[in-house]
């Protein structure tokens, strides 16, 4: 048999379909690369107070945080360095049944931690319309509430427990009883309305709790600015006092895991 080789109308038919191979094998590489997603690069924070720096797509710069004091053992997840954490991990609760930590994103400043170009500390007789989004995923067990927490102090600091008031905006919540059962409409919703005044390590502070009466897992643009004037109104916040921080995290009593924030967008 002749070399087929050796043969010009093989060796041509040959030739061309190596070249269909080469080509087909190039052009499925390309389609297998783009059907691909890029690989996500995961960060797992499992120390007390760590927290990482992270970014939106379009440059906004956040802080993830890992905030526990009431369990020996809470892990966060983050992937990509965006403004998004996952609790995997969380340890028996050692307070007898209260708050054991409140893992966050924020801007701001919180015990040291700032945020790039937050504009905060600012006074709160100084802020323009502050807003923040929030999207939240998960069906945890255990008690917990989702919610945004408002620090101010009565005067400018980035470190040390704020002496003036804190605002909660609770949006979602599991196994949580109520405090007050009493109703105010803020922006057009109705929340139920708590306040006291708890202390810690010698200092006190005014505590606001609007609790959503429709619960709700995720907001985009909520105004601040209706709850802060609220409080203002109520003498539990003074305008000339310090907005340190825009955060938004899970109150955690007891389980927890899965509790996930996927996006976090805030201004002041």
């Amino acid at each position: 048999m002749a070399n087929p080789m050796l043969v010009p109308g093989k060796m041509y038919r040959y030739r061309m379909s190596a070249g269909l191979v080469a080509l087909v094998a190039l052009l499925t590489g390309l389609v297998t690369i783009n059907a691909q997603p890029a690989s996500a690069s995961t960060r797992k924070l499992c120390g007390r107070g760590q927290h990482i720096r992270v970014r939106t797509h379009g440059g906004r710069q956040f802080s993830v945080r890992n905030d526990f004091w009431g369990t020996r053992k809470f892990c966060l997840s983050n992937t990509n360095h965006r403004p998004n954490f996952t609790v995997v991990k969380h340890g028996s609760n050692i307070l007898g049944g209260g708050v054991m930590a409140y893992p966050d994103v924020f801007t701001g400043c919180a015990w040291s931690i700032c945020t790039p170009d937050s504009k905060l500390p600012a006074r709160a007789r100084d802020l323009r319309k502050p807003k923040a989004t929030w999207h939240t995923t998960g069906h945890a067990k255990g008690r917990w509430n989702a919610s945004f927490d408002l620090w101010f102090a009565k005067h400018n600091i980035t470190t040390g427990q704020a002496n003036g008031a804190e605002l909660m905006i609770w949006l979602n919540t599991r196994r949580l009883p109520l405090d007050s059962t009493r109703i105010v409409h803020v922006d057009g919703v109705r929340w139920y309305l708590a306040h006291w005044r708890p202390s810690h390590s010698g200092g006190t502070w005014n505590y606001i709790q609007f609790r959503r009466v429709h619960r709700k897992r995720s907001v985009k643009n909520l105004r601040l600015g209706p709850f802060i004037h609220y409080s203002e109104r109520l003498g539990l916040i003074k305008r000339r006092w310090w907005l340190l921080n825009i955060e938004a995290g899970f109150e955690i009593q007891r389980g927890g895991k899965g509790l996930s924030g996927r996006r976090f967008w805030a201004r002041a």
